[in-house]
């Protein structure tokens, strides 16, 4: 409930127009227990609109008794993914997870299980050496739809991720799959099941191509620290500047953390917008960006030549978080 308390406290700062007419907030959260953590939090604030809920998942038309904004902070991460390995004929294999003798977790190679897979691995340039590993996500896809189906007119996605090229480059040859444990990166992502979360990079160019499949225009993705600039962070900081009081120096040490290189952001986090045409130009991005290439634009990048590898990170199976 923090961010949704932000955001209802920042509408009521710089947009209270906005606030007026905000007649409904959905929290989307599967686990009861984390939504009746949000409900609570929630209950009592002063600009929260006549409606509070908790859903699952967002209903389809809810956004037919007025404009339906959707913020998804940290969600397309933290979807479930496939990963699949480059064979050294050419070929994929998806990793499943199994057992061995001692009863542990372990990756097991297996044909893909869906010819899906292999067409967005081949689609993004992905896994374009042997030995090389990359996620797919096909739920990404199902996710931008249901925005649609709920009529969403836009929708903020805030997360950290990379364009395809830079997913097929040999600096990500081990993929980007890892979990986070008492927020430290663990390599071993099928360790401790259900201790951990498990999280992989976003394709910003797969979000993109869900998004105009959906009917959207594509703005960004803009790295975080440019998009908060741009949003006049900076300006507010200046503004306040002589105020010493602890909520405004709170205030400028979050924006601080949030567009400085480091855990909180900066140009690790990325924010693209989800807009009905029309909506837009939207401050902080710039126009709708073109089509990714398609498959027969995709640049060669080397495919089937070797290459050296080192610090191999420990098992990345196919696990949701």
């Amino acid at each position: 409930g923090l961010l949704a308390a932000d955001i209802l406290d920042g509408l009521a700062a710089h947009a209270p127009e906005a606030l007026a007419a905000l007649g409904r907030l959905l929290l989307v959260e599967r686990s009861p227990a984390l939504a009746a953590r949000q409900l609570r939090r929630l209950d009592g604030h002063p600009h929260a609109p006549p409606r509070v809920e908790c859903v699952e998942a967002l209903p389809p038309g809810a956004g037919r008794d007025g404009p339906l904004i959707v913020v998804a902070n940290e969600l397309f991460d933290a979807l479930p993914v496939h990963v699949l390995i480059r064979e050294p004929g050419g070929g994929l294999a998806e990793l499943h997870v199994g057992l061995d003798r001692a009863g542990s977790l372990v990756e097991v190679p297996a044909p893909p299980g869906d010819p899906d897979l292999v067409a967005l691995v081949e689609r993004y340039g992905l896994c374009p050496r042997p030995g090389d590993r990359a996620e797919v996500c096909p739920a990404l896809e199902r996710q931008v739809a249901a925005l649609a189906e709920a009529g969403a007119v836009a929708a903020l996605v805030v997360d950290y991720g990379h364009r395809a090229e830079r997913l097929a480059s040999p600096e990500l040859a081990d993929g980007t799959l890892v979990a986070y444990r008492a927020h430290r990166v663990v390599r071993d992502v099928l360790a401790d099941p259900g201790a951990q979360d498990i999280t992989a990079h976003v394709n910003w160019d797969h979000l993109a191509d869900a998004g105009r499949a959906a009917g959207y225009e594509v703005l960004g993705p803009v790295p975080q620290d440019r998009f908060l600039v741009a949003l006049g962070v900076l300006d507010d900081a200046v503004r306040d500047g002589d105020d010493e009081s602890p909520p405004h120096l709170a205030a400028r040490l979050a924006a601080r953390a949030l567009i400085l290189p480091g855990p909180g952001g900066g140009r690790r986090f990325q924010a693209l917008a989800l807009v009905r045409p029309g909506l837009g130009p939207l401050r902080g991005f710039s126009p709708p960006q073109p089509p990714a290439a398609g498959p027969a634009d995709v640049p060669d990048r080397g495919r089937g030549r070797p290459h050296g590898r080192t610090n191999r990170r420990g098992p990345g199976g196919a696990v949701p978080r």
